[in-house]
C-alpha cells in the first residue's frame, strides 16, 4: 500500500487542480480568488448566481442596548458567528433587483480592512443549498466569508461607492436598526 500512496497523492492533487478550481487557488490563493468572485460583475462572468432562487438579509447590529438576538449567523460550518436581531428572505422578482445591487460591488485589496462589525449578513440560496455568504461592514470597508470549512477570509471593497451605498439603503430600507438613517446619510456625503 505504501508504493502506491504517492500515486494516489498525486492522482488527487490533479483531480483538484482540474475538477475544483485548485490551479486558480495556486496562481492568486484561495482567498483572493473567492474575494473576487464574492461579487461576480453582474452577469459578465458565469458564476454559480446564475440559478439563485432565494436570498436573506440579516441584520447583525442591534436596535437597542436590550435587544435580545433572535438567532445566530455564522459564516460556514465552524466559522464567525454573530448575533442577528431580525432576517428578511427575498424571492422573485424582488430578487433580481436584489442580486442587481449585490453584484455591482468594487473588491478590492486596497480598501481598509480593520474593525469588521458587520451590520448585515447575506445569504444567497439555489433550490435550498447555500452558494454564497458574506458579512459586511460598511464602517471599514471589508467583508467577511468561509473560505474553508472552519476558516473564514475577508477583503475589502468600496463601501462609498454608489453601488455600495445602493446596498446598505436597500437592506437598511428592509431591516432599520437604529443610526440606520444617519449611516446610510454619512455615506452618501462620502463620509467614513
Amino acid at each position: 500500500m505504501v508504493k502506491w500512496l504517492p500515486l494516489v497523492l498525486v492522482v488527487l492533487a490533479a483531480f483538484y487542480l482540474y475538477c475544483f478550481d485548485g490551479w486558480k487557488d495556486l496562481v492568486r490563493g484561495r482567498n483572493h480568488r473567492m474575494a473576487q468572485e464574492m461579487f461576480p460583475p453582474s452577469m459578465n462572468m458565469p458564476s454559480d448566481l446564475d440559478n439563485v432562487d432565494e436570498a436573506r438579509v440579516y441584520l447583525l447590529a442591534a436596535q437597542r442596548e436590550d435587544a435580545t438576538p433572535q438567532e445566530e449567523f455564522t459564516l460556514g460550518r465552524w466559522g464567525e458567528s454573530y448575533d442577528c436581531f431580525g432576517s428578511i428572505t427575498i424571492k422573485g422578482e424582488e430578487l433580481n433587483q436584489f442580486l442587481g445591487v449585490y453584484c455591482s460591488q468594487q473588491v478590492s485589496d486596497l480598501f481598509p480592512a480593520m474593525c469588521h462589525g458587520p451590520v448585515y449578513g447575506l445569504r444567497l440560496y439555489e433550490e435550498g443549498r447555500l452558494v454564497r455568504e458574506v458579512a459586511v461592514c460598511w464602517s471599514c470597508s471589508n467583508f467577511s466569508y468561509s473560505v474553508l470549512p472552519g476558516v473564514t477570509g475577508g477583503s475589502g471593497f468600496n463601501s462609498r461607492s454608489k453601488q455600495a451605498v445602493d446596498l446598505f439603503e436597500y437592506c437598511s430600507i428592509r431591516l432599520p436598526f437604529k443610526g440606520s438613517q444617519a449611516a446610510l446619510e454619512k455615506f452618501r456625503k462620502g463620509d467614513r
